[in-house]
């Protein structure tokens, strides 16, 4: 009885995340035989410009905040440090991604205007952009705080139907000399990866 059940999860597991971890597979084997140049390399698809007053007594920190609250652009979130930086001319510039598109801000000071670029990934940095997002990233849109939490679904699924799958086996043909040689294989190939990289 323990084992039909088992065995249903482990399909029905298995078929919920069967989309994403097809995404998790392109987007390794996209990195690892398609050269891409840097998104921030891009160029921009489209550039605005939005009046900004800039508060006289602020850092940079507090001005990139002040940039993302006036904009509130969709899907970003507050910029980090490392998204905060000043260009060779002093300008301070303002990253801001989402999964498929860069908002690259100049403040322009002397003009009291935001030039806010758009950068559009193409759909490889989007699926790798996608396959990083987890929930400790505290995204404040709840479109990827879902996608966040459907990720970590998946990665604790893994587990879940890693461990299914080996107690099906033992439970149902533990003899079966293939399923032998295979696990055996697959733990033989994992230990050598591990300690060769060490």
């Amino acid at each position: 009885m323990a084992a039909k059940w088992i065995k249903r999860l482990h399909i029905y597991v298995g078929l919920l995340n069967s989309t994403i971890l097809a995404v998790f597979s392109l987007v390794g084997l996209a990195a690892s035989f398609l050269p891409h140049s840097p998104p921030a390399a891009r160029p921009a698809s489209a550039v605005r410009l939005v009046p900004f007053e800039i508060p006289g007594d602020a850092d940079d920190a507090a001005v990139a905040r002040r940039v993302y609250e006036t904009l509130h652009l969709p899907l970003t979130r507050p910029p980090a440090a490392f998204n905060i930086r000043r260009d060779k001319a002093g300008r301070l510039r303002i990253h801001l991604p989402t999964p498929a598109r860069l908002y690259r801000v100049t403040v322009l000071e002397s003009e009291s205007r935001l030039r806010v670029e758009t950068v559009s990934f193409d759909i490889w940095h989007y699926l790798a952009r996608l396959h990083t997002i987890t929930p400790s990233r505290g995204d404040p849109d709840w479109r990827i705080r879902a996608w966040a939490f459907y990720i970590e679904f998946a990665l604790w699924s893994l587990i879940f139907m890693a461990v299914t799958g080996i107690w099906l086996w033992l439970a149902s043909r533990p003899r079966l000399r293939w399923a032998r040689v295979s696990f055996a294989a697959g733990t033989v190939a994992f230990l050598a990866a591990l300690f060769a990289g060490r």
